[in-house]
């Protein structure tokens, strides 16, 4: 802008005359967007992991934690039964077959007394539980 356009920019803006409605409208739209800039710039909003936060290998100890990324890895570092992502009907620290187990807490799903193998679509079952499917009607279904 050069010397002319800003002495006329400058009469323009002391000559007219200012209601005290527009100066708040103006200050107003100004906050509004300082406000909208500040939101859409904040550090590590974008950064944010889903955790699955189990005390034991229940699958009732677990929920579901929104952290940040470096807060995430450290999270699961400390925590031997966590894992990314949403919660499962699994805990991280299922028990493995073989072992002796209460209902959901091993990691195929099937408890019988101990951990099982889950059954397959097609096999013959008694109890949803029993199916990888966890559909079961006389034999597991897709």
């Amino acid at each position: 802008m050069d010397g002319p356009q800003f002495d006329t920019l400058i009469k323009r803006f002391s000559t007219t005359t200012l209601s005290r409605s527009t100066a708040l409208r103006g200050l107003a739209a100004s906050v509004i967007a300082l406000a909208g800039v500040a939101l859409a710039a904040k550090p590590g909003a974008a950064e944010q992991r889903m955790v699955c936060h189990c005390t034991d290998e229940t699958a009732a100890s677990c929920e579901t934690l929104t952290v940040g990324r470096k807060v995430a890895r450290r999270h699961i570092r400390r925590h031997p039964c966590d894992y990314r992502g949403t919660c499962t009907d699994v805990s991280g620290c299922c028990l493995e077959i073989g072992e002796t187990c209460a209902a959901g807490t091993c990691c195929s799903g099937n408890c019988q007394g101990s951990c099982v193998a889950c059954k397959s679509v097609g096999s013959s079952c008694g109890s949803s539980s029993e199916c990888c499917s966890k559909n079961c009607n006389g034999a597991c279904q897709p």
